[in-house]
């Protein structure tokens, strides 16, 4: 009883009442109200707000980098798989932007900033960023001296990958490594597969199983059938040369695999199909 005596009292006590200078404005009340209320409600990007006003738009999330066995960005697409801007590279890395059509552009339209092998681009210092340190691609050599010392290079703490630019890699700027091989599909597509075949060029098939295992899918019996092709020596020799008859089947067949309806039920072999008609269609095809 105690207890709640000493409470009630306390409670009856009136609050000290704040007092206003003369002068002074007075408080406006719906700024004296809790925060969270409908009147006070932070401002924030609504659903209706434009996704090219927010930062982390839609279109951003949605971006595709595209490369090659360097691991050097070639293409950007959005989500609709369209190509948005196109980069190529001299051999030391100065890079030349263009758009879809191959027009030359002076900066990037997309602000992009990832490119020879796949390092941050300043454009302002005209350098790219390894992280150690910064490369200077038009002399094709480093700016800082290498921190870790001769154990990057015996002959130069400025040398970029050993003077070997086309087969070589430094993602950290302290040591050139050999890049490595991209990742295939099923049993025929990719660097490390190939088909074993009955006859060479394009009346060659793969060989039956059990010599050749069962294709995955359509693009991977494609990717055997292209192998067979190659096998022939003067089609091999013409595909060094460009466009040939085999990556024209290639390309065909390719793009027209659903991979949806090839791997409804497993997600893995579903994007490593996507890659790859991706990698097809950007590397193999014109």
């Amino acid at each position: 009883m105690q207890g709640m005596q000493s409470a009630q009292s306390t409670s009856s006590i009136p609050a000290p009442r704040r007092h206003r200078r003369a002068g002074a404005a007075k408080p406006s009340r719906r700024n004296s109200r809790v925060p969270g209320s409908t009147t006070c409600k932070p401002t924030r990007p609504s659903c209706r707000t434009s996704l090219r006003e927010t930062h982390f738009s839609l279109e951003n999330l949605q971006r595709c980098f595209h490369r090659n066995q360097q691991y050097s960005v070639i293409a950007i697409s959005d989500g609709s798989g369209t190509i948005s801007e196109r980069y190529a590279y001299s051999a030391y890395g100065t890079p030349t932007i263009t758009d879809a059509s191959g027009t030359a552009r002076t900066t990037t339209a997309i602000d992009n900033r990832y490119a020879y092998t796949g390092r941050e681009w300043d454009e302002t210092l005209a350098l790219y960023h390894y992280r150690a340190r910064m490369y200077d691609s038009i002399a094709g050599r480093f700016v800082g001296r290498d921190p870790i010392g001769f154990d990057g290079s015996k002959w130069c703490l400025y040398e970029y990958v050993g003077s070997n630019s086309t087969g070589h890699t430094d993602p950290t700027g302290l040591q050139a490594a050999p890049p490595p091989r991209p990742a295939g599909h099923g049993h025929f597509c990719g660097p490390t597969r190939a088909a074993i075949c009955n006859g060479t060029g394009p009346a060659g098939n793969p060989a039956p199983f059990p010599i050749n295992p069962h294709p995955i899918d359509s693009i991977d019996a494609a990717c055997a059938e292209h192998d067979c092709c190659l096998a022939d020596p003067i089609n091999f020799v013409y595909e060094l040369c460009g466009y040939t008859t085999c990556n024209k089947f290639l390309c065909e067949k390719a793009k027209n695999v659903d991979c949806n309806i090839e791997h409804p039920n497993n997600a893995a072999l579903l994007l490593s199909c996507e890659n790859m008609k991706l990698r097809i269609k950007f590397f193999i095809c014109p």
